[in-house]
């Protein structure tokens, strides 16, 4: 792959690191309005959120993976 591509890829890899972690701050943001309606064992809310902010971080961690092969590739 040309540099050219690797820069396009690394563009697009960017933009989507930052819409998951703006999609993470919004889950951790409900995540605790929930956390405020009480018993957090039987506060489905809460749990939804959380595992919400859990997918939104694994996925955010490929994607910072994905952004520092790209740019090792491009130092090479």
């Amino acid at each position: 792959m040309n540099k050219s591509q690797l820069k396009e890829k690394l563009t697009f890899w960017r933009e989507r690191e930052k819409q998951l972690e703006e999609r993470f701050k919004k889950f951790m943001k409900l995540r605790g309005e929930a956390a405020q309606e009480g018993d957090l064992s039987e506060n489905a809310s809460y749990q939804s959120r959380t595992q919400d902010a859990q997918l939104a971080s694994a996925q955010l961690a490929n994607v910072k993976k994905a952004i520092k092969g790209i740019e090792s590739e491009l130092e090479s």
